[in-house]
């Protein structure tokens, strides 16, 4: 019979089974002390992204950065690869708790992409946390004007973290293949901004929408929820109703 892997040197299922453990409670910062061994070895099956991610949740940034740049060394020429792997520095920053390095790396993707659709949902993110909903609302609708431009094949292959070429002949996405998650975000934050019209709007195109929940300032609670009933949805309104 074959004989089993050997998870202590297979980095791959090292990685994976850390990540497991970590869900499962394991304390992260001991799991991230078992995964130190890897930077001795020249295994080029460790997936060092998510390796990153365990050392920045076992409190160890100087390793958890070591493994992104490695992340990025990896990528070699190809581009739109190198961009994802910074875009992954920004979160692994986030991660870490340092948001303005976070802004400083997506400051570099957009200098080379500014369509790079990851990092403009990263920066709607990063702008949402600091309040500035207008520059999140901005990231977003940069986002759904580069989905209506994009042949779907090249926005499949810009999105993927494996290379592939597209051929550019095919039809762009359409309104109606926007993805929901990105109509829904930009409704939430629209209802913030107060302006109720475009976020029903907004809603009305996502579909498939189980639930509305409504946090938005107290004003705009009644017209709002109202807007969702007539469109046939459930309600869940923070207080007071009106």
């Amino acid at each position: 019979a074959a004989n089993p892997p050997n998870l202590a040197s297979d980095a791959r299922l090292r990685v994976r089974r850390a990540r497991l453990e970590i869900l499962l409670g394991a304390d992260a910062a001991v799991q991230a002390t078992g995964l130190l061994s890897l930077f001795e070895t020249r295994d080029p099956a460790v997936p060092w992204r998510d390796a990153a991610h365990i050392f920045a949740q076992g409190g160890r940034p100087i390793e958890a950065r070591r493994a992104g740049y490695l992340v990025l060394e990896s990528a070699g020429t190809d581009e739109a690869a190198r961009l994802r792997a910074r875009v992954h520095l920004a979160e692994l920053e986030l991660a870490l708790g340092h948001p303005l390095a976070a802004n400083a790396a997506l400051a570099e993707v957009f200098a080379r992409d500014p369509n790079q659709v990851q990092a403009r949902i990263l920066g709607a993110a990063l702008a949402d946390h600091r309040g500035d909903l207008t520059a999140a609302m901005g990231h977003l609708r940069h986002v759904e004007q580069h989905l209506r431009s994009t042949p779907a094949p090249e926005l499949s292959s810009e999105l993927s973290t494996e290379p592939g070429a597209a051929a550019a002949s095919t039809p762009a996405v359409s309104v109606g293949e926007l993805p929901n998650g990105l109509l829904r975000q930009l409704a939430v934050l629209h209802e913030r901004a107060g302006d109720g019209a475009l976020a029903a709007a907004l809603w009305d195109r996502s579909g498939d929408v189980d639930l509305v929940v409504l946090a938005t300032s107290n004003r705009s609670h009644a017209p709002l929820a109202l807007a969702a009933l007539e469109a046939g949805l459930p309600v869940v309104v923070d207080k007071p109703l009106a």
